[in-house]
């Protein structure tokens, strides 16, 4: 019932399309009174009138149902996506995994998607790498991909972390083995992708408009739209000539062109986000990072922003007034190339809170608060004054073992305000400061060539600190010398 009167309230202020994101969403149900199921939520919210889409995202295999496949496939606004993350597709690994699934069933079951859900668009995940992982297995995952043609495919590879069952087992697979099999999975994919979206050039499909295209150029004929196969933010999109257009429109369009590669373009309101989604693929390695002896291959710059983003957001909420069930409208209270990584703190730490975010990715005039402000929600803004990276100085002299200090440092200030004045409830300050160390040798795979504001200068060793040691073991040498010259 409070997900329906949500999913009402929001269709009344004008929302399109509805996302269910949960880490589980196929267990919905299991922790509520009379058990009710995934399939049951979505035969309510399907009634929900002004909704275009309803999109389900991560939905565990083993979880599915033949009730399921049924209630997705003869909806009319749960739309033909499904988001299930596979892992593997060889027995072994999927064992060892414990994904709880034969790779028979998960064959299975793709099969049962694709034939009860008509022109379902399939998005995946793949773990490469993982402990034991032969290459007779990853080629078996290769020959799958090639044979189901997925529509959407994020590839991992395997990152050992303290505390989780992987991280004792043996047969771990050499750091340079794991990205060499993502690499070429993923170009395997890329061309899947390239053949598969040829053969739809002149197909005439329902887009929905996200906003004016950012394209690089001075064209506003140019849309930012998707597909129902295509989910916000995460997956392609569409690049939709037209003089006119709106967010959130359904619009006809006919396929001229398509390409495989990265996107080029996004919707001019929203945050400068990679656009092969590095920022996703860092999550699940951003909690155990700084061990006693450092991990293994160091974090890029922007996960390391990423991870003390988290920590200032998590220390500068503490204070504010926001009890669990509270409302917001999550926005930025200014413009910031990296807005997008503190939107995602943000939102981790208000869902850790129990507090439900509208997001704006832009920042709010306070002529036209009101136009999509529900009465009463107050507004949460974040200015973000700070988000670098410094590299400090070296240590070590050792070949091979010179390694270099980098500080990530996020400063940000937090204001909540009442909805239609400009009365401020409470403010706060968000800062977190973070020193590590890692290789140098190792400084071009924790540099991104997209966000030269997380770049820094790699210092050098001054002459006062190279000849310090010189003279230090010149002057032990000296007294060796002279205790053996005294010697009777």
């Amino acid at each position: 019932a409070d997900l329906e009167s949500e999913a009402r309230r929001l269709a009344a202020l004008g929302v399109k399309e509805l996302l269910l994101i949960g880490q589980d969403t196929t267990g919905y149900g299991t922790d509520l009174p009379g058990k009710p199921t995934l399939a049951d939520l979505l035969a309510t919210l399907d009634r929900v009138e002004g909704l275009a889409w309803i999109r389900v995202q991560y939905t565990y295999p083993r979880l599915w149902s033949d009730r399921l496949i049924e209630t997705w496939a003869s909806a009319t606004r749960i739309v033909p996506y499904v988001d299930i993350p596979l892992q593997h597709i060889a027995p072994d690994p999927l064992r060892r995994m414990a994904r709880g699934m034969s790779a028979k069933d998960t064959r299975a079951l793709i099969r049962r998607i694709r034939q009860g859900i008509p022109g379902v668009a399939l998005r995946t995940n793949f773990i490469v790498g993982f402990p034991g992982e032969t290459e007779a297995e990853f080629e078996e995952l290769c020959a799958y991909v090639e044979e189901e043609a997925f529509d959407h495919l994020v590839v991992f590879a395997y990152e050992r972390e303290p505390e989780t069952p992987s991280f004792a087992m043996e047969g771990r697979v050499p750091v340079k083995t794991r990205r060499s099999r993502r690499s070429r999975l993923l170009a395997l994919q890329q061309r899947v992708s390239r053949e598969r979206l040829s053969r739809r050039v002149g197909e005439t499909v329902s887009v929905m408009v996200d906003g004016p295209a950012r394209t690089g150029r001075d064209d506003r004929s140019l849309w930012a739209a998707r597909t129902s196969g295509q989910a916000f933010e995460v997956d392609g999109g569409v690049l939709l000539e037209a003089e006119r257009s709106e967010p959130g429109a359904l619009v006809s369009a006919r396929i001229t062109g398509a390409s495989a590669e990265a996107k080029t373009f996004r919707y001019s309101g929203g945050p400068e986000a990679p656009a092969d989604t590095a920022l996703s693929v860092a999550v699940p390695s951003l909690e155990p990072v700084v061990r006693a002896r450092g991990p293994r291959v160091p974090l890029t710059n922007l996960q390391l922003v990423t991870m003390v983003s988290n920590a200032a957001f998590e220390h500068g909420l503490e204070g504010a007034p926001l009890p669990r069930g509270t409302r917001v409208i999550l926005a930025p209270g200014g413009e910031h190339p990296l807005n997008f990584v503190a939107e995602h703190s943000m939102l981790r730490e208000l869902s850790r809170r129990g507090v439900t975010a509208m997001v704006r990715r832009s920042p709010i005039p306070d002529d036209s608060v009101v136009t999509f402000a529900n009465e009463g929600d107050p507004i949460l803004e974040y200015q973000l004054a700070s988000a670098r990276v410094t590299y400090l100085r070296l240590r070590g002299w050792l070949p091979g073992r010179v390694k270099i200090e980098r500080q990530a440092l996020v400063e940000a200030r937090l204001t909540l305000r009442e909805t239609h004045r400009a009365t401020v409830l409470w403010s706060g300050d968000a800062v977190y400061n973070l020193v590590d160390a890692f290789p140098r040798s190792q400084v071009p795979l924790v540099e991104d060539a997209r966000y030269e504001g997380l770049k820094t200068d790699v210092p050098g060793r001054t002459v006062d600190k190279v000849l310090e040691p010189v003279i230090v073991v010149a002057i032990v040498a000296g007294l060796i010398a002279l205790f053996f010259q005294n010697r009777p």
